[in-house]
């Protein structure tokens, strides 16, 4: 293998070796390996780019979130026999880390992303394959069958089940500010874990999700008429692994702006099973990956060294800034407006 299949067979590999009766032929990394060349694999299919080399990955991603979000993730006590040590820091001291909540993402209710718009956008793939006759109708049930049930499917499967952390390129952004600035309590978290190898970015353009599921629906229709009758269970197994691999990799094109990056684990063998609490796994990281926290705009400078001093105590070592970006607050824009209409002097 050159250097790009190696990639390839790391991010696909877990999926795989979970299908040890699908004859080698057709097996889940042939169906990879088919979809044309790496430079084009990558990006639809892995959720690859050119980013992912250690040289042009972000620096930095930043996790949006509140007080209450910034209490939860960096300072509330760990339970470590109920949260996940990646094994690269199994060495490291309970101290020195804190836990963030990852969750399933094919089974996420919002419509621009997981296993809703996995689901209406391998509806319209199989319609489409179906009326050209390129796959038959008892596949195209069978695909409907499986991707309409996003919220059962993972209890039979788990092992396939992804659970993932949201992360953006952008560091102090108004669009994102907007969605925790106006209570004055928003933070922007800033973390390096490139030394993971977790993360990948999301493909935003629909011509190229689409793309994607037809080239696999078509593919895994070979799989289908040559495997189903004497390995169903495999099968069906397989295509929940692939629906949702691209459950976590697609995003609605209308959210690009965000640019998001996300931090993934794989339920591997159910052995997170007895973690998940509330439908998150909690996953134990090094306080060190923690480089900046930005405050929302129009924060007290009391707060900044409020937190500046818990940070410390706690063991983190980072900046803390407040955002310089301009923002009017959605309350008051709403007061300033109503003082107009009413003739009030603002």
């Amino acid at each position: 293998m050159d250097r790009t299949e190696t990639k390839m067979a790391i991010e696909c590999g877990w999926m795989l070796a979970k299908f040890p009766s699908i004859s080698l032929a057709h097996s889940l990394y042939n169906l990879m390996s088919g979809f044309g060349k790496a430079a084009e694999v990558f990006p639809m299919i892995c959720g690859w780019t050119e980013a992912h080399k250690e040289d042009l990955s972000p620096k930095l991603v930043h996790h949006y979130t509140d007080m209450n979000g910034i209490d939860g993730i960096i300072f509330k006590p760990i339970d470590f026999s109920k949260t996940l040590i990646p094994g690269i820091f199994k060495h490291m001291n309970s101290t020195n880390m804190f836990a963030m909540g990852v969750k399933k993402i094919g089974s996420s209710n919002d419509p621009s992303e997981g296993g809703i718009l996995c689901d209406r956008l391998f509806r319209n793939v199989t319609s489409d394959l179906h009326k050209k006759e390129l796959i038959t109708s008892e596949f195209e049930q069978l695909i409907e069958a499986i991707t309409s049930r996003v919220d059962t499917i993972y209890s039979q499967w788990s092992d396939v089940v992804e659970y993932m952390a949201c992360f953006s390129e952008e560091r102090d952004f108004l669009p994102l500010w907007g969605r925790y600035a106006d209570d004055g309590t928003g933070v922007s978290l800033g973390f390096d874990f490139r030394e993971m190898g977790l993360l990948f970015p999301l493909l935003y353009s629909r011509a190229e999700q689409l793309y994607c599921i037809y080239k696999a629906c078509k593919e895994m229709h070979a799989i289908f008429e040559k495997e189903y009758a004497s390995n169903s269970k495999e099968v069906e197994r397989a295509i929940v692994a692939l629906f949702e691999l691209f459950s976590g990799r697609f995003k609605s094109e209308s959210y690009s702006y965000e640019k998001e990056w996300r931090l993934r684990i794989n339920n591997t063998g159910k052995e997170y099973d007895k973690m998940i609490c509330d439908g998150r796994l909690l996953v134990a990281l090094p306080k060190y990956c923690l480089k900046e926290v930005i405050l929302c705009p129009n924060t007290p400078t009391a707060t900044m060294d409020e937190l500046s001093k818990k940070l410390q105590i706690a063991g983190y070592h980072c900046k803390v800034l407040i955002s310089d970006i301009p923002y009017i607050s959605k309350k008051k824009h709403c007061l300033k407006n109503h003082a107009t209409w009413c003739g009030e002097d603002t």
